[in-house]
């Protein structure tokens, strides 16, 4: 006990010293999903121990304290790693030699301060846009969205092949804020931005041309911009506003236009509210996060395509708004089967209405995800949608399986000349 209180000891302090960027959203939100009812200055010391120390990483219930059992677990984990058996290698045999003085007038590396924004670039992977709640770097926040669906079946009776394919993929350019080491830095008002261009695609082939009326060819080439308004006061609470612009042209896969638009959205974000973030359900073990979002589009004819989006005018003006849950276990060893903790569920519905004309849209969409692995970047996905498809305004009734594939790549060390 007194050697793994020793090491203990040692981890913490040194590890201390230096601050290492991590998800204050995801982590947080944690703390109070373990923690119900814990006031906020509690809750910041424990993220700031878990900012500061990487040791805190074995804290696996976010209770600011590290157990005989997990300080076991850091020296194991330690010692099994190949950095350390090589390392230890390397000075047994005399190869590597215990380092002297630095060197007179030797340059060190510049650390960016608290509190000073970072600009990144990174790629994203997703289903749908409405499953990423902020496109400024979601990173762990959105941990659970469910990624880009790939499918294949085949019917042998009708002699039918079916190929699907669902997703967007975008690389974002931009600024956000991810060292805040105080709780006045953290509540200050400030705003973080995004750009980049898209591509969504949403593809379902027959191979039988009897089954072919209900095909689905939408490929979407745009571009996006994203700002955040952060710590807005709306009375005692405080609100982040996010404005999101986009547009870009439709087009089938074999590149025949088919319109063009241009949209402006907004999505309030807010712990105090439960707006945009996970709300916990103590009784499942489990978070759902409530979302909303309203959105107005301007929608232009390309082409002579027969779309039922035009069925009316050359043109369309469309508003409204869309909500949505995203339900999803809380990881936590004793309660449920960690088979059982890999998955999410997500349900949203939009409602559209055309001010050129009578006609109004709306979708449901729910879709379910079994992550395969503990990143969650690949899973099992089944979906199911109904109403009008939001590029063409074509009716959908359908149910998809399929594997799917999430990512969030940061792009920031070959993109640094960008800058």
């Amino acid at each position: 006990m007194k050697f793994i209180t020793a090491c203990s000891v040692v981890l913490l302090s040194a590890a201390s010293a230096t601050a290492q960027e991590i998800d204050e959203y995801g982590v947080r939100q944690k703390i109070r999903m373990f923690n119900p009812g814990i006031s906020s200055d509690a809750e910041t010391q424990i993220f700031l121990l878990h900012k500061l120390s990487p040791i805190f990483k074995y804290d696996k219930n976010f209770d600011g304290r590290i157990s005989a059992d997990e300080t076991k677990a850091a020296v194991a984990d330690a010692r099994a790693s190949y950095a350390f058996q090589g390392q230890l290698n390397d000075y047994r045999t005399g190869a590597s030699q215990a380092p002297g003085a630095p060197p007179p007038g030797a340059a060190k590396q510049p650390v960016r301060l608290a509190g000073e924004p970072e600009r990144k670039a990174v790629f994203i992977l997703r289903r749908k846009f409405d499953e990423v709640s902020s496109l400024a770097f979601p990173g762990a926040g959105d941990e659970d969205a469910t990624g880009a669906v790939f499918s294949y079946g085949r019917d042998n009776v009708a002699l039918n092949s079916v190929w699907t394919a669902q997703g967007v993929a975008a690389v974002m350019f931009g600024q956000s804020y991810p060292v805040l080491d105080d709780e006045s830095q953290r509540l200050l008002p400030r705003t973080s931005y995004v750009m980049g261009p898209f591509l969504q695609f949403d593809k379902l082939s027959n191979s039988n041309a009897s089954q072919r009326g209900s095909n689905l060819d939408n490929l979407t080439f745009g571009a996006l911009g994203e700002i955040g308004f952060q710590n807005m006061s709306l009375g005692d609470a405080t609100l982040t506003n996010y404005l999101r612009l986009k547009g870009g042209v439709v087009t089938d896969f074999d590149g025949i236009g088919k319109s063009w638009r241009v949209g402006l959205e907004w999505q309030p974000v807010s712990n105090d509210l439960g707006l945009g973030a996970p709300v916990s359900l103590d009784v499942l073990r489990a978070t759902v996060t409530p979302t909303l979002k309203l959105r107005g589009e301007y929608v232009g004819i390309v082409g002579s395509t027969n779309q039922p989006i035009f069925a009316h005018h050359d043109e369309a003006i469309r508003v409204g708004p869309t909500i949505g849950l995203l339900f999803a276990p809380v990881k936590l060893d004793g309660y449920v089967p960690s088979w059982l903790q890999n998955m999410s569920l997500s349900l949203s519905y939009s409602l559209l209405q055309d001010l050129r004309s009578p006609a109004t849209y709306n979708l449901f969409d729910a879709a379910f995800t079994y992550f395969v692995d503990d990143a969650k970047t690949f899973g099992l996905t089944f979906t199911y949608e109904r109403g009008q498809k939001e590029q063409t305004g074509a009716r959908s009734d359908t149910f998809l399986a399929g594997l799917s594939l999430r990512l969030y790549q940061d792009l920031k060390r070959t993109t640094a000349d960008a800058f």
